[in-house]
């Protein structure tokens, strides 16, 4: 008797112990450490303060990551928007942010859905050379630039750029906009976001007009390196915790957030770049 109830005993004993050990392999962490990189110049998404990536998507993924099982999330920027891109396609980052689709991409990232914002699409020019925009023909036979590597989507509006318009390609902003400056080109093409941060923080908004691409924005999404060990095992409970995040409105609240903490930061250097000008 004495002899059954100990061998029960001990299978009860070793039972315990596999679940508990199945139940610690459960709750172990997805991935120890995720890199996560974006652009420098997109406020309030993503930008680069106090030499550190910041803005409302580079927390957003981070807020995810964590809650799908992120130990540590690191942040990590390039020089350029093509050295961030080349360092997602070899797995050197493993997330990137602010992703816009293009079938190149796609071969070397996972493309997280649903999307999680829209960035609009503006022409800017120098107010004195600001011109009618009805149609994209209107961009033929002007000289415009864009950001190298930086994708518009499978629209139409790609498209033109592509085979019709061809602007020169920038390493960034900041590049294009001293060009404009300087009359190199007629016009730039960006995404909205960037270009508001590059005219606020110069306090330009005087000098330059946006003529509308409306309706074509870009979908922003996050994108895994298909390169990453990382992100193949975290992928799915990060589109789990994303859907759940923006069916409570998350990113738009956080987004407003930073918005006022970007723009408030640099009003009183707006307001005192006027009153020099006005001095002149």
């Amino acid at each position: 008797m004495d002899y059954f109830l100990k061998t029960n005993m001990f299978k009860l004993f070793a039972f315990t112990a596999l679940l508990a050990s199945c139940l610690t392999v459960v709750a172990a962490p997805v991935c120890d450490t995720l890199i996560v990189t974006g652009p420098t110049d997109d406020a309030p998404d993503s930008w680069l303060t106090d030499g550190k990536l910041d803005g409302v998507a580079i927390k957003f993924a981070q807020r995810l990551a964590e809650k799908a099982g992120v130990t540590t999330v690191i942040t990590k920027h390039y020089p350029t928007w093509t050295d961030t891109i080349a360092a997602v396609n070899d797995g050197e980052a493993d997330l990137i942010v602010s992703a816009i689709f293009s079938d190149d991409r796609n071969r070397y990232w996972n493309f997280v859905v649903p999307q999680y914002g829209e960035s609009p699409v503006v022409i800017v020019t120098k107010k004195s050379k600001k011109f009618p925009l009805l149609r994209l023909d209107d961009l033929l036979n002007k000289k415009g630039a864009k950001v190298k590597d930086q994708a518009f989507g499978s629209s139409l509006l790609h498209q033109f750029l592509e085979d019709k318009a061809k602007p020169t390609s920038i390493d960034s902003v900041d590049q294009m906009m001293n060009g404009l400056a300087t009359d190199q080109f007629d016009y730039g093409i960006a995404y909205k976001f960037g270009l508001d941060r590059y005219l606020m923080v110069g306090g330009l908004f005087q000098e330059y007009a946006y003529l509308t691409t409306y309706p074509y924005f870009g979908d922003l999404h996050f994108a895994f390196s298909k390169q990453s060990h990382c992100g193949q095992k975290l992928m799915p409970r990060f589109e789990a915790e994303l859907k759940k995040a923006l069916n409570e409105n998350k990113f738009y609240s956080m987004r407003q957030e930073y918005e006022n903490t970007f723009f408030e930061s640099h009003t009183s250097k707006m307001s005192r770049i006027a009153r020099e000008k006005n001095r002149k």
